[in-house]
């Protein structure tokens, strides 16, 4: 008798119990739909500039900030580690694409991210070992637009997105040459105008952007350039979250 009554008394406790709200229920719902598909991760795009105008300094601060977004990278986070240089966005090729898979395993998932992490650093080497001196232009506006098709691919999985450029952000294209022109603000609103007429200009909704090296002939000119890419970034929808010379702090 007494365990019928403890049965009956449990039924209606749980009768009684109200509902959760509508936003309490959803985050209910995202949390347990997170412990069966484990963690979406982030997708980061790491673009890196490799025209003969880098200098060996500008290399130091690019290596910062290369070992500092993969010693953030996380079970779950995927790396796309491409060059700036003189191939158009027609021709762009990915130089590595590293995954830290996420296999339920935490000390098995942290040994094969220690092992992603040292392939990266080493792939990044590499890459500065047969940077492109003898490239003729500097395309960065074609490489951050065939960066969208990568972050885009992050996005349709729901991974949160990172576009880390490291580069001095001196354009020297058909579109716009920073060394030849002067770069105001509406030589900017230009060439936003051409690449959305053209339809070359990204969809980057939802992206952090950090620029780690950017330069110019003398301050006022780095400064001019800065508003240049603030303005094109904002267009795209991106968010930047730092543009300048110092390596900043990479979302984990």
């Amino acid at each position: 008798m007494n365990h019928r009554r403890q049965a009956l008394a449990l039924i209606a406790a749980t009768l009684l119990v109200p509902l959760p709200k509508a936003g309490v229920a959803a985050t209910l719902g995202e949390n347990l739909g997170g412990l069966f598909s484990g963690p979406k991760g982030r997708l980061s795009v790491l673009l890196v500039d490799t025209t003969g105008s880098i200098a060996a300094d500008d290399w130091q601060l690019y290596e910062r900030a290369a070992k500092s977004l993969f010693e953030t990278a996380r079970p779950g986070d995927r790396i796309v580690i491409a060059r700036v240089s003189d191939r158009p966005a027609s021709r762009f090729l990915a130089h590595a694409d590293h995954s830290f898979t996420a296999q339920g395993n935490s000390m098995h998932d942290q040994v094969r991210a220690r092992h992603v992490r040292t392939a990266a650093l080493a792939d990044f080497g590499a890459l500065r070992s047969d940077k492109a001196g003898g490239a003729s232009a500097t395309l960065l506006l074609d490489a951050v637009m065939a960066s969208g098709e990568f972050l885009a691919q992050g996005r349709s999985r729901g991974q949160s997105l990172q576009l880390l450029v490291l580069s001095d952000m001196i354009e020297e294209s058909p579109v716009v040459n920073f060394a030849r022109e002067a770069v105001t603000p509406a030589l900017a609103s230009r060439v936003i105008d051409g690449q959305r007429a053209r339809r070359l200009l990204p969809d980057l909704a939802g992206v952090q952007v950090h620029v780690v090296g950017a330069g110019g002939r003398d301050a006022a000119h780095m400064a001019r350039g800065r508003d240049f890419w603030l303005a094109y970034f904002a267009a795209t929808g991106a968010k930047v979250q730092g543009y300048g010379r110092a390596v900043g702090t990479l979302s984990p």
